[in-house]
This record gives structure tokens, sequence and C-alpha cells, in this order.
């Protein structure tokens, strides 16, 4: 609740640490929606936040190199 100093009750307030990772989640589903619609680039942020851990629990089985080639990278969604 807001006190008339339009202040936030410090009982209402969340540690910074919910807060950033509410943040991530959000950034994580925003750039999962982009890739599935086809953007590249964020089918690459994707992939690299499936490899890390980023915004979503660490998973190298969601990814993969359907071209075997190490040279041009090409990820693709599996499930």
């Amino acid at each position: 609740m807001e006190d008339p100093n339009g202040s936030v009750s410090h009982s209402e307030r969340k540690p910074l640490s919910e807060v950033v990772g509410d943040c991530v989640q959000r950034w994580f589903q925003d750039t999962f929606k982009q890739a599935r619609a086809g953007d590249p680039a964020m089918m690459v942020l994707v992939a690299q936040m499936f490899h890390s851990g980023y915004g979503v629990p660490k998973n190298e089985q969601k990814i993969r190199d359907p071209s075997g080639s190490s040279r041009k990278p090409a990820y693709r969604f599996v499930g």
C-alpha cells in the first residue's frame, strides 16, 4: 500500500533478486516468442539462454545443431 507521499510500504517490497529474476524470466519468454516466430538472432539468443540457464533452467537437450557443422551454427528447438 502506498503512503500519502507515494511510497510503497515496507511490507509489500520484494527483494531485488526476486524482481531481477522476474525480469529475466519475462525476457526469456519474450525472446522465445520471437524465436518461435522465426527471428534468427532470437533463435541464437534463446539457444544461449538454454545453454547457460539464463531465465530458464539450463537444458542443452532443448537445442541442437541440425547441420552437424561447427562452422555455421544453426539452432533448432526440440520439443
